[in-house]
């Protein structure tokens, strides 16, 4: 029997923000007001988006939520509404990024390039592919999904730099990261729980304890003689294994799975390494993690392609059908993603395990799997590479019956 796999709530697109006339001050109520304000006085022109990961981007500045909210909490409940509404109104008005560079604002951030990159797409798509590459994030890719980006904090709000910011300051990405890994590195730290003598988590729970795992020597005083895994599910929310310790895996990937519906997420795919060089992690069918480390990889991929599918068949429109990224659950409890290409449809499919060939040419036809490698193996001739994230690729024309018989030879079932 197989059970359909959806996607987790936080992480289920990027919505239009809509007015909220109510007029809560508890303080469970500000991702409430924080919203009905920015829907209240951004202007009519600027797409206002809301990444999943407790961030907004508004127009091509992207900020996090987390020292608003903060700061909300302290403030008196009669004060809350009038500070909020005052501090939405200076930073719709004003760049919350001033043009003089201050290098003790600056904070280093862990984060999902899929994140960052569909938020580029929406608001390419709201612009009429009006995008251009210095309105974009500036980040550098780690490994897997993870990406190091900038971040400019301040008591009221924590934003992420883009290129064009960096091209305002003349300064260079990579000598302004360590700078901010700096002045990361020397804030106070709890220091780290350790769960069942194998696995290692950060002990606070600010935006930054995640990030200081990939920090110069962090991992350098674990007791692990190989390399170390790390799942970094949310920004808060992060657990290192040895790499030769399988039930030390077993129990972070788990740990991992309990993040799924948590705040701040950032990826769910984890990495492999030490010390700056860092690769996904990739696990044999045997290893006691594996069936839990698939389900991860899969929560990741089923969000990016679900959100990116909806921009792009808002952006291509009848040019191509954008292929669904699917997964299933076995009795085994064993997680497969799936998607369909079909025979007369040009499509822009997701990587996933299976590709399901469709002909419809006759009821007989039917359809049938092939696993992702042996289709690009025998038909890769026709699978074109694009330059999305996730990546995606397209697919104008389908397998001859001659090729069609030779993939149902490798067919697999779920």
């Amino acid at each position: 029997m197989l059970k359909r796999i959806g996607q987790h709530a936080e992480r289920t697109g990027m919505p239009w923000f809509t007015k909220d006339h109510s007029t809560g001050n508890d303080v469970k109520d500000f991702d409430r007001q924080i919203r009905s304000l920015i829907a209240k006085h951004a202007p009519a022109d600027v797409p206002v988006i809301d990444t999943g990961q407790d961030a907004l981007q508004i127009g091509s500045i992207t900020t996090n939520l987390g020292n608003l909210r903060k700061a909300w909490a302290e403030h008196q409940p009669e004060e809350r509404l009038p500070w909020l509404e005052r501090t939405v109104i200076a930073f719709v008005d004003h760049k919350p990024i001033p043009n003089e560079l201050n290098t003790s604002r600056l904070r280093p951030g862990i984060r999902s390039r899929t994140t960052f990159e569909l938020a580029a797409l929406q608001f390419a798509v709201d612009n009429n592919d009006g995008f251009t590459d210095a309105s974009a994030p500036a980040m550098l890719p780690i490994a897997a999904d993870l990406a190091w980006v900038l971040i400019w904090d301040t008591p009221a709000t924590m934003g992420t730099i883009n290129k064009s910011q960096l091209d305002e300051w003349n300064a260079p990405f990579d000598e302004l990261l360590d700078i901010a890994k700096s002045n990361l590195a020397m804030e106070p730290f709890l220091g780290w729980n350790v769960i069942e003598d194998r696995v290692y988590s950060p002990m606070g729970l600010n935006d930054y304890d995640g990030t200081r795992v990939f920090l110069p020597g962090a991992l350098s005083f674990l007791p692990f003689e190989t390399e170390r895994v790390v799942f970094q599910p949310t920004r808060t929310a992060c657990f290192i294994a040895d790499a030769d310790d399988p039930e030390g895996l077993v129990i972070a990937a788990q740990l991992a799975l309990q993040e799924v519906d948590a705040a701040h997420q950032v990826s769910f795919t984890p990495v492999v390494g030490y010390e700056g060089d860092w690769r996904p992690l990739e696990l044999e069918p045997h290893h006691p993690a594996y069936a839990a480390w698939r389900r991860l990889i899969t929560l990741d991929r089923l969000y990016g392609y679900d959100a990116q599918k909806a921009i792009l068949e808002e952006q291509l429109r009848d040019e191509l059908f954008i292929a669904k990224f699917s997964a299933v659950e076995t009795n085994d409890g064993l997680v497969t993603s799936y998607c369909t290409w079909s025979a007369g449809v040009p499509t822009l499919l997701p990587v996933a395990d299976v590709v399901a060939f469709y002909s419809g040419d006759s009821p007989d036809d039917g359809t049938f799997m092939v696993p992702w490698a042996a289709a690009v193996e025998l038909v890769g001739h026709l699978i074109e590479p694009t330059n999305h994230y996730p990546t995606r690729f397209r697919v104008m024309d389908f397998p001859t019956p001659v090729e069609l018989d030779v993939l149902r030879g490798v067919a697999v079932t779920l």
